[in-house]
């Protein structure tokens, strides 16, 4: 049960991980252009994920832009954008979620791809894969994070989530102790674990990029105050 409650937890850590290496970016690249360019390759796999929801949920999808500046009236810009008709509320918000889990499902494929497993601190640091995931991982972790248009309810889901998946968990739990339930919880539990596990690893690495970019805005930042 513990693990269905630590889900949200790290998509919220995801969430958050993602804006805040956004934001830093965006202070310390001054010019737009290389901005853009930056953001272009996780943008178009940000619209693609969505592309993905609507095809999955049966939605019907109109105009399709994977990578678009466009400045807003209230002086935002969008960089690209999905439309889609009839969808609901539950399926327009599962569309706005879908970069979430499609990111981090292939930033964790490209951990086991790229990154030699079982090996040291010191053969993983000479692995050329291992800088190819780094870079992989903050080219993508930026686009992780849902819009404003995505965001809608999102902290009511992530919270129903949480509490929808502990009581699944609890109740498979009690129900196996008078049945013989156990292969049920066990297969329910492993699957939660796995999942808890994955986002951990992409959790983990969002954190260490946010990290590294905190560190290179502040020099940037006195860098620049002391010019």
């Amino acid at each position: 049960m513990v693990y269905a409650l630590l889900l949200p937890v790290e998509l919220a850590a995801l969430a958050f991980f993602s804006y805040g290496i956004n934001y830093l970016v965006g202070k310390v690249i001054r010019r737009p252009v290389f901005y853009y360019l930056l953001v272009m390759p996780g943008t178009i796999f940000h619209e693609l994920s969505h592309l993905l929801g609507c095809l999955v949920l049966g939605v019907r999808v109109g105009e399709v832009h994977l990578f678009r500046v466009r400045h807003m009236s209230d002086g935002t810009v969008t960089l690209g954008s999905v439309e889609h008709f009839g969808a609901g509320p539950v399926r327009s918000f599962l569309i706005g979620i879908a970069p979430i889990p499609m990111i981090s499902a292939f930033i964790f494929l490209a951990w086991h791809l790229l990154v030699p497993a079982g090996s040291g601190a010191g053969e993983v640091a000479r692995s050329p894969g291992f800088y190819g995931y780094v870079i992989l991982a903050f080219v993508l972790g930026m686009a992780l994070c849902p819009s404003r248009q995505d965001v809608r309810g999102f902290v009511e889901f992530i919270l129903a989530a949480g509490l929808l998946g502990g009581i699944m968990a609890l109740i498979i739990r009690l129900a196996s102790r008078g049945n013989d339930l156990s292969g049920a919880w066990h297969a329910v539990d492993s699957a939660l674990k796995w999942m808890a596990s994955a986002l951990g690893v992409v959790g983990g690495t969002l954190g260490a990029v946010l990290l590294v970019v905190l560190i290179v805005s502040a020099v940037s930042f006195r860098t620049r105050r002391a010019g």
